[in-house]
This record gives C-alpha cells, sequence and structure tokens, in this order.
C-alpha cells in the first residue's frame, strides 16, 4: 500500500478533520501527539487534498513547547489564550521574541527555529497551524 499523509496522521493516532468546514476549531476533538508532547488533530477540508497542512494544536497550562524547525512557512492563528514566541535561525542574527493572545496572527518564516509557550498557567493554548 502506497504511503500517503493522512494514512500516517491516522497511524500516529491522531485524528484528521474531514468535510467542509468545521463548526468551532476551539473545541473540536484533539489526542495526544506524542512526538511533539502536545494534543493536536489535523484538518483535510475539500480543496485542500495534497496542497496544504493544516492542524490544531493545544498547548499545555504553564508549559513550552520544544523548538521545531519547518522547512515551509507556517501562519499561526491563536484561537484562544495567550503565549510567547521565539523565532531565531541559524545564522547570527538575533532570536526575536514576541507574546500573542486570542485572535493574534503571525507567521513563522521557513528554515527558522520556533519555539510556542503559554503564559496562563491555568488554561491551555489552542493554535491553529497553516502551511
Amino acid at each position: 500500500m502506497p504511503f500517503t499523509y493522512d494514512s500516517w496522521m491516522e497511524d500516529q493516532g491522531i485524528p484528521v478533520h474531514r468535510g467542509y468546514y468545521i463548526e468551532d476549531l476551539r473545541t473540536v476533538e484533539l489526542t495526544p501527539w506524542s512526538a511533539r508532547n502536545i494534543n493536536a488533530a489535523f484538518m483535510q477540508l475539500h480543496g485542500m487534498q495534497g496542497v496544504v497542512e493544516a492542524r490544531i494544536e493545544e498547548i499545555p497550562a504553564g508549559a513550552t513547547l520544544d523548538p521545531l524547525k519547518m522547512a515551509v512557512d507556517e501562519l499561526v492563528y491563536v484561537l484562544n489564550g495567550r503565549g510567547v514566541a521565539s523565532v531565531w535561525s541559524d545564522d547570527a542574527s538575533p532570536k526575536k521574541t514576541f507574546e500573542w493572545s486570542t485572535r493574534s496572527l503571525f507567521l513563522i518564516p521557513r528554515n527558522n527555529y520556533c519555539q510556542l509557550g503559554d503564559m496562563d498557567g491555568n488554561n491551555p493554548v489552542r493554535l491553529l497551524h497553516y502551511n
């Protein structure tokens, strides 16, 4: 059987939400994603097949994720919560750190490291990632 991205996500035990829309991304089902130490789900809406990746991630209250480097630009929309992001590259340019909150939108440039953290010790953060 040939490899498909959808089958890989499902093999990881991560839900893949399909259809024409998702009513509320703030309440959609997420499951643990052990490779990233977060809860997550992927979206594969009609018209997105084979073109883009969209995923919902939830950072636990007060947690900071391990740095991640992606080969593609990634747009992040904050569904709820507040946190901090640090972005840096392999060259000598300084690390950029900024805060974000509900309804913030930011871009993580390709080939840069990014580390995200939840600044609220009582509530998780939920993010929509799109690349």
